[in-house]
Formats: structure tokens, C-alpha cells, sequence
């Protein structure tokens, strides 16, 4: 599966490798034009990201297309965990924050809460509140993803991590994830039914997000087994692939 299949006239194809000590994966380019495209992507968000099957059959791909990063060797984990997991969760970030300019706008505005005295929603305490409770998600899901990305942009090429460390920054990134859907849901509440129009912004930004903070990468109920596996000193019984 490959973001942008459509649109893109080079492909990055990560290949495994095979015969190391330990698992690791090569970033080819590949032009696009000697890859075939299979229209898989059918889901309720993300349908913009053209994010279909990439299927290459018989392609050879010439050493200089061949790349490691600043020439230090094949991407080994952490790096390679991490990649895809930030990858994944910046866009819901920037989703959720565009979700939250939609909203501002109709708070602030001359919208009036549904049977009530208020001229607007900003005039309502608990109205100024929940959308404060929606920055607050989204803020914090921003802060823990720098966080993360701090920490993996400091290790040199191939270093190892503890699995501990791992699984806390996997957790963190996790937890991003869950506060933008939270957040999502009180901008919902604060906005209306009306925020599920087809043309209202608001209902792409939550079918989005919905999808893409359930990418396999975020599952929160195997980070949690192992987050507590780590506290309990049991980690032989593992179930990520870290």
C-alpha cells in the first residue's frame, strides 16, 4: 500500500533484507510507470490519499536508485518503527487542527446554541470550555509526537533502543492518537448535526481522522498489554514485533 499511488511519478519501495542479524528494510525508488496500481483503497476517510496497492512484477532497480540514509546502511529498528508511526499520525494531527479552525469560526460566530438565550456558542461557559478541552487534545497530541520524534531524530543510524523505551514512546504516539479523536468528538458536539453536511469540512476531517488514527500501528490494546508486561518484568511473553 502506497499513499499518493495515483499521483506520484516515483515510488518508495521498502525492501527486506535477508541474511543479517537482524531485520532491516531498504528504500528503493522505483518510477512509477514500471509499477501497476490496484485500486484497493475502499474506506469511509482518507479517500484523498489515493492510498491503493502498488504491485511491481519483474523490476529491477539500479544500485544509485538504491538509498540508505547518509550512507550509513540499511534502516534497522528503532528507526524504521518510529518512521511510519509519525508518518502516519502527523496528518491527523493537522486534521484535527483543521477541525478545530471550522469550529472556531462557527463558535465564535453568530450561530446560536438550539433553544437557549445565548447569541452565540462562545457566550456559554461550558461552550468556551469544551472547545478549550479540544485545543488542549490537540496541543497535547502535538507535543507528544515532537517528543517522539526528538528523541528518534537523536539516534545515530542503526542504533538500538531498550524495548521498554520503545514500547513508552509507541504508547505516547498512541495516546496522540486517541486525544485527536477525543478531541474530534467535542468539536462534533460543539458544532451541530450541521458539521455532517457533505459540504461542511468539519465530517472530512472526522471521517479522516477516525481512519487514520486506527492505523494498525496506533493499536492500543498491544501497547497496553506490553506497557504493562514491561512494569511486571514479563516481557519474554511479548506480542509486538518492536
Amino acid at each position: 500500500m502506497a499513499s499518493g499511488s495515483e499521483l506520484a511519478s516515483w515510488a518508495m519501495v521498502m525492501v527486506p533484507l535477508t541474511g543479517d542479524t537482524q531485520p532491516a528494510v531498504c528504500p528503493t525508488l522505483v518510477p512509477a510507470a514500471d509499477l501497476s496500481v490496484d485500486r484497493t483503497w475502499r474506506a469511509a476517510g482518507l479517500a484523498g490519499t489515493s492510498s491503493h496497492t502498488l504491485v511491481a512484477e519483474d523490476v529491477v532497480v539500479p544500485e544509485h536508485l538504491v538509498t540508505f540514509p547518509d550512507g550509513a546502511g540499511p534502516l534497522t529498528p528503532p528507526q524504521t518503527v518510529f518512521m511510519g508511526g509519525l508518518a502516519a499520525l502527523a496528518p491527523m494531527i493537522g486534521a484535527t487542527r483543521g477541525a478545530l479552525d471550522v469550529v472556531a469560526e462557527a463558535v465564535a460566530g453568530k450561530r446560536a446554541p438550539y433553544a437557549t438565550t445565548y447569541a452565540r456558542v462562545a457566550d456559554s461557559p461550558l461552550g468556551r470550555y469544551w472547545f478549550t478541552e479540544a485545543l488542549r487534545r490537540t496541543e497535547s497530541a502535538m507535543q507528544r509526537t515532537l517528543r517522539v520524534a526528538d528523541v528518534i531524530d537523536a539516534l545515530p543510524p542503526g542504533a538500538e533502543m531498550p524495548v521498554a523505551e520503545r514500547i513508552r514512546l509507541r504508547v505516547e504516539l498512541s495516546t496522540a492518537a486517541r486525544e485527536c479523536r477525543e478531541a474530534l468528538e467535542l468539536l462534533l458536539d460543539l458544532h451541530g448535526a450541521s458539521g455532517f453536511a457533505h459540504d461542511n469540512p468539519l465530517q472530512r476531517f472526522w471521517r479522516d481522522v477516525a481512519v487514520g488514527t486506527r492505523h494498525p500501528y496506533f493499536t492500543p490494546y498491544t501497547l497496553a498489554e506490553d506497557h504493562g508486561r514491561v512494569a511486571f518484568d514479563v516481557m519474554p511473553t511479548v506480542s509486538l514485533t518492536l
